[in-house]
């Protein structure tokens, strides 16, 4: 390895170094010079004078040389250092700018004017207030500014602009060799980006813990609207030929069934509710819940659509779908007051890049696409991510639940899709619903048979539920369709119950949530004996059990609570058949 050779004069060293090196060298040469001319000279007067000359002459052009090579050391190492510092700050994402004490410009890299939007020439030794900023904006910088140049410390704030760009500003100061403040460099980072990825995490920890708590009171609700709507139904099958008290009734009943409705959405939206998820086509149901519209909506909203029919299929609920369209319809028509425009189109669309949606980042590839679009009044920017609130509304008493557009945000999140909305004051709203197309194969099922009558028999039920009024009330359902019941509050009971006797029941009907052991461990242990013993589970809110979970352990069915008398009487005759 070549070893670098080092310089006469080391002109890298500090000034004072150098300095105290000339004079040394200097004094050397002045004493030492003078005594070899007199040597050399002798008595001559003439060499004297030339030799004297020429030692001067020598001197002067030694100290040019130095200099020279000095100042060109020092300058290439400014050099390097400004291009060093150039091409770091123009190849940063980072607005970088120099001010001086007085907070006027003295350099900004290209993010910087171009986020001023002025050049640098033009923007040199201008103060804050002749650039774009707002007075609130200009007031924070100048209060950073005093405060570094009182600290002698960075100090570091969060901005928002006019254009609702955030940025994260840090404001150094730069120090002199006296370790005195000479400027003031600012870099602020764009950090829109973050601050949206921060607000969907909290909106989605929001929306996740309120989506508990709905559950949670879904389930409390179910129990008590299991019991309205039990006695309500056999209290009309009793009812005889007094029409008056029937009608009464049947109003009772028309209510549980719109209380039923609202826990569904409620269990819906809390993603608790297991609907069967399958590939399905979007046309033929955007199509009936069109026509369904026509009938519905008020002649002052003129409805126009247009439905793609070739879409591929997608991951959903077909009574979902429904659901969510009827929703944003119902929404559309209080927002244009029951006057205007509503346009629902259904199309494909290839994604190239990602987009930005309510449920984050809409990655790329083929969608779906479900558009409502009205003509009302319009959303405020500061409401659109609060509209997906359970129970949040701009509408006015009594013309809505605030569930709506949560049940949508629960079941788009549940599908893998997302939401965009854009909404202009006065204008009116757009919401694009966009669900992946899924690669399964669509596959037609033959529609389900209608019955008109309780299906009833005489077969042997044990029936298990730990609220013992539900208990009672189903063991009343089932003997009125003429089956022999015995019911239990108590799920080790029922065990013992069967493992001693099962022989006696034709059929176990088992809640899910139970005290002690849960329905699905009660199945457990009866079908590890008896592996065909026939078994329904029901349940009215459960995080782990649904239809597919409860035939995989091998029971014959399982139905949500709460159900109507006609629906227990087909399930429980489809399971004893």
């Amino acid at each position: 390895m070549v070893k670098k050779r080092k310089p006469l004069i080391p002109f890298d060293k500090s000034p004072l170094y150098i300095a105290g090196l000339y004079i040394f060298i200097s004094i050397l040469w002045i004493i030492y010079s003078d005594k070899a001319v007199e040597i050399v000279a002798g008595s001559s007067s003439t060499t004297l004078s030339v030799l004297q000359t020429a030692k001067g002459g020598f001197f002067v052009i030694a100290t040019g040389l130095m200099l020279y090579f000095l100042v060109q050391s020092r300058m290439k190492k400014l050099r390097f250092s400004e291009t060093r510092f150039k091409t770091l700050a123009e190849n940063t994402p980072d607005a970088i700018a120099c001010f001086d004490l007085k907070g006027r410009y003295v350099y900004g890299n290209s993010v910087f004017t171009k986020q001023i939007g002025i050049s640098d020439k033009e923007l040199f030794g201008k103060s804050l207030h002749e650039f774009d900023f707002s007075n609130d904006l200009i007031q924070k910088w100048e209060d950073c500014f005093q405060k570094v140049a009182k600290s002698k410390a960075p100090v570091r704030i969060e901005f928002q602009t006019v254009k609702n760009e955030w940025f994260d500003l840090i404001v150094a100061p730069q120090f002199s060799d006296t370790n005195q403040i000479i400027s003031l460099v600012a870099s602020a980072r764009n950090i829109t980006e973050k601050k949206s990825m921060q607000e969907q995490l909290h909106q989605s920890q929001k929306m996740q813990a309120i989506g508990q708590l709905a559950g949670g009171i879904a389930h409390d609700f179910n129990n008590i609207l299991s019991i309205i709507m039990g006695y309500t139904d056999m209290a009309v099958a009793r009812v005889g030929s007094d029409e008056t008290l029937k009608e009464f009734l049947i109003n009772v009943q028309v209510a549980g069934d719109r209380a039923r409705h609202l826990v569904r959405q409620i269990l819906s939206f809390s993603r608790k509710k297991n609907e069967n998820i399958e590939p399905i086509l979007l046309s033929p149901v955007v199509a009936e819940t069109i026509g369904l519209l026509k009938g519905t909506l008020p002649s002052t909203i003129n409805l126009t659509y247009d439905i793609q029919a070739d879409t591929q299929p997608v991951l959903a609920n077909s009574s979902n779908v429904h659901e969510i369209i009827m929703n944003l319809a119902t929404n559309a028509q209080h927002a244009m007051d029951e006057k205007g425009n509503l346009t629902i189109n259904l199309y494909e669309k290839k994604v190239p890049e990602i987009e930005q949606g309510i449920l984050g980042p809409i990655q790329p590839g083929m969608y779906s696409i479900i558009e409502v679009k009205d003509s009302g009044e319009g959303i405020k920017n500061d409401k659109i991510q609060r509209i997906f609130e359970p129970f949040f509304t701009t509408k006015d008493v009594g013309k809505g639940t605030g569930l709506g557009l949560s049940v949508v945000f629960g079941l788009m999140q549940s599908w893998q899709g997302n939401i965009q909305v854009i909404s202009k004051i006065d204008e009116g709203t757009l919401f694009k619903l966009f669900i992946p197309k899924t690669e399964q194969t669509f596959r037609e099922e033959p529609k389900n048979r209608n019955r008109s009558e309780l299906k009833g028999g005489n077969e042997r039920i044990l029936l298990v539920d730990d609220e013992e009024a539900i208990a009672k009330m189903g063991k009343k359902m089932l003997a009125l369709m003429g089956y022999k019941v015995t019911s239990v509050s108590d799920s080790y009971e029922a065990l013992s119950l069967l493992k001693n006797n099962i022989e006696d029941f034709d059929l176990l009907i088992s809640d899910q949530t139970m005290p002690g052991l849960t329905g699905e461990e009660l199945a457990k242990e009866i079908l590890r004996d008896h592996p065909d013993f026939p078994i329904l589970l029901c349940s009215g809110f459960s995080t782990k059990l649904d239809e597919a979970r409860a035939k995989e352990i091998g029971c014959r069915g399982f139905v949500h609570k709460p159900l109507t008398i006609e629906e227990l009487s087909e399930k429980v005759r489809d399971i004893l058949s």
